[in-house]
């Protein structure tokens, strides 16, 4: 036996096989599976089916989650637009059993004073600051100093009781302290309470029920019925989508709901 000095092994006086030899040879026990069929599936073939299936299930689902989004996104649009329509048609926000609402009427003086006289603006400020910081006076010097710094807020109190600010100031003791700071916050309350009162006789004025809108009366002045006008439109933008919120909300729950029914009877139909 003789062994050659090139691999791989030969025998006799064989020539040596080299690496370019052995391209395209095929061994006995690849040939032997090969004439088993063709029908037999490879390897290959295995993975890739296994592949597919993968692929469908994961693409179904997939188109599934997409189509449920878009028709929780499309009953949200449907939902915005009818509440938004039931808000704007069918409800008054300004009124409450016919009389102007509390909140609609403090805004509207609110935005009527910004272009008032400055002694409205000036007085309801500051009944206001005594208001709110009233109840932290611990003392008689701190409540005449609060009143004294704040005039307008102190007339109103005079005003009310018939007497000048110096006469009711000057009777305010350590010994009735309590007593005239709640006198005080009450009559400041009711100063605040005939502003609004006054303001809201004003949009009663102006509101035309069979139009459902505010109509300017002839001897209404341009400021009250602008900052009206004005402040009924942000009070009907805040219903508007309050209401369209809420719609939105129920119909893309209900439809998201509904699709997720439909999609599941489908499968079992098919199965």
């Amino acid at each position: 036996m003789i062994y050659s000095n090139s691999f791989p092994l030969s025998y006799g006086n064989q020539k040596p096989l080299s690496y370019n030899d052995l391209e395209g040879y095929e061994s006995p026990q690849y040939n032997q599976v090969q004439q088993q069929g063709d029908n037999q599936p490879t390897v290959y073939e295995l993975q890739s089916s296994h592949n597919e299936v993968h692929n469908n299930y994961y693409n179904n689902n997939q188109g599934q989650k997409k189509s449920s989004s878009q028709a929780a996104f499309t009953g949200a649009g449907i939902g915005l637009l009818g509440g938004a329509i039931a808000g704007a048609c069918k409800k008054n926000p300004y009124m409450i059993n016919g009389i102007p609402s509390n909140t609609f009427a403090k805004h509207a003086y609110e935005r009527y004073l910004k272009h008032a006289p400055e002694v409205e603006r000036n007085g309801y400020a500051q009944c206001n600051e005594v208001l709110n910081t009233i109840d932290k006076m611990k003392n008689t010097d701190e409540l005449k100093t609060l009143l004294n710094n704040n005039p307008e807020a102190s007339k109103e109190v005079s005003t009310a009781l018939n007497k000048t600010t110096e006469e009711y100031i000057s009777g305010v003791s350590d010994t009735n302290l309590g007593a005239n700071k709640d006198m005080i916050k009450k009559k400041l309350g009711v100063a605040n309470e005939s502003r609004f009162q006054h303001m809201k006789n004003e949009i009663s004025r102006a509101w035309n029920g069979e139009k459902r809108i505010f109509v300017k009366p002839d001897n209404m002045d341009q400021n009250t019925f602008r900052a009206i006008k004005r402040t009924a439109a942000s009070v009907r933008a805040k219903f508007i989508a309050t209401y369209a919120a809420i719609a939105a909300v129920a119909a893309g729950i209900i439809t998201f709901a509904v699709h997720k029914i439909v999609t599941s009877r489908k499968q079992h139909t098919h199965q």
